[in-house]
């Protein structure tokens, strides 16, 4: 996403730095109405320079923008005929008969005041120049964990995401980035091992790439592997700038694989040098959810210090996220909320759900206020009304948002209940599922690439 705004920024500004200097200086008037196929066919020249940058984005546009009329060509003839006509008879008969316009101003007019004819033609090659831009930048927008489709509280949102990016695939070939967004989407789409080999690819490509990195944690973080995991982000993550982008995400990774492994000692240190709040140079998201999954996680399992650091967790949860935001967001602020002994503070957060809920402005559904309630519901220890509010949306836990990896502290709280009720039956298969789904560490340690 940061790419492609970046390459649309770039050409935009050129576009028009050309438009008012390079226009002019080859003998041109800057000008729609005085140089109108001039400026037409700059702007054309243009569509072709955005055109070719934002090919493999285009090409995605099915899947977000489907639209009956063009499956039929007849139709699509047309609804296109028709449309290009209207364009016509309004350009050869509405403008012509529009009156005049007298100017008496001392400074000059906009150009639109005393347009002529001939101005709308460059005008419309300058608008679809920009409409492709911003075509591009929602494409961009599109795709990822934190994007519009992550965020849209779709139950087949990895589903979606991996047939796009499978369908870009073929135009991005070896690209070391694309590689590792196209390897992160199968893993949370339930094929790690599809993931293990497109992002061992792109790290082969460009070792020092945080991006690549983070989604080789995820795959060994569903393979179970905690042994490996530690290893490769504990060898790769000192290089790695604190400010920059990952740096604390990449310690939360860190830090689960220590859990994994049982260094709860060493998971604390890791918690409290590079995740917690006032010490994550993190964006507020990325900190809240690192450093309440985290410690919730600790809570879960009865492990690390006596208490937990909750008031700064909640403390920062109340000013980054006053009101409420992404589904994701919530989820984990109702956590801090709850496990720092304030009841009153996540009975507040969950109204303001529910009530979102209830006025269809809320793209998860009843799923976050159901799980927030059940965090809270765990916190006092009711574990049977834990189950009753969680269970029954488990199945659509996407929707809150967030990767595998990260929703699973929601999975977890849910078999922690189940144990702590004492209902057997549930809790077996609850692991059952998840051994199958995330087997533990192989006995041989994996090969891992090289920082």
């Amino acid at each position: 996403m940061i790419w492609a705004v970046a390459q649309i920024a770039v050409i935009w500004s050129v576009s028009d730095a050309g438009y008012y200097f390079l226009l002019p200086a080859i003998g041109t008037a800057a000008n729609y109405n005085a140089a109108s196929i001039a400026v037409t066919l700059y702007y054309g020249f243009w569509i072709g320079i955005t055109v070719i940058t934002f090919w493999p984005l285009y090409r995605s546009w099915p899947e977000y923008g489907r639209w009956a009329t063009f499956e039929n060509r007849l139709t699509s003839y047309i609804v296109w005929s028709v449309s290009f006509a209207a364009c016509i008879f309004f350009a050869a008969y509405v403008l012509p008969s529009l009156p005049a316009i007298t100017w008496t101003e001392s400074w000059n007019p906009p150009e639109i005041r005393v347009a002529t004819p001939s101005y709308f033609l460059p005008k419309s090659i300058e608008i679809l120049f920009q409409q492709l831009l911003v075509v591009a930048l929602v494409l961009s927008l599109a795709t990822g964990v934190y994007s519009l489709t992550g965020f849209s509280g779709r139950r087949d949102r990895n589903e979606l995401l991996l047939g796009i990016l499978d369908e870009l695939a073929p135009a991005y070939g070896e690209d070391w980035w694309f590689l590792n967004v196209h390897a992160f989407a199968c893993t949370e789409a339930g094929d790690p091992a599809r993931g293990r080999r497109l992002v061992e690819r792109s790290l082969s490509l460009y070792p020092r790439n945080a991006h690549a990195a983070h989604a080789l944690a995820h795959v060994l973080y569903e393979e179970g592997d905690s042994a490996t995991g530690a290893a490769f982000v504990s060898g790769w993550l000192p290089e790695y700038a604190r400010a920059a982008q990952l740096h604390c995400h990449l310690s939360w990774h860190l830090a689960l694989f220590e859990l994994g492994r049982g260094r709860v000692e060493e998971a604390a240190k890791i918690y409290d040098d590079s995740i917690r709040p006032g010490v994550s140079l993190s964006a507020a998201l990325g900190t809240l959810a690192d450093s309440a999954s985290f410690l919730w996680r600790c809570h879960l399992w009865n492990v690390g210090s006596t208490p937990l650091p909750w008031d700064d967790v909640r403390d920062f949860a109340r000013r980054a996220f006053p009101k409420p935001s992404v589904a994701f967001a919530d989820g984990h602020l109702v956590i801090a909320l709850a496990a720092a002994g304030d009841p009153d503070g996540a009975a507040a957060r969950l109204t303001e759900l529910r009530q979102m809920d209830e006025e269809g402005r809320q793209p998860a559904g009843r799923v976050v206020s159901d799980v927030a309630e059940a965090v809270t519901a765990y916190a006092r220890g009711d574990w049977e009304r834990t189950i009753k509010l969680m269970a029954p949306v488990f199945e659509e836990l996407v929707r809150i948002g967030g990767s595998r990896a990260q929703r699973d502290v929601f999975e977890q709280t849910l078999l922690s209940a189940y144990l702590h009720a004492g209902r057997d039956d549930e809790s077996c298969r609850m692991l059952r599922r998840r051994l199958e789904g995330r087997p533990s560490a192989p006995s041989t340690p994996r090969p891992i690439p090289s920082p």
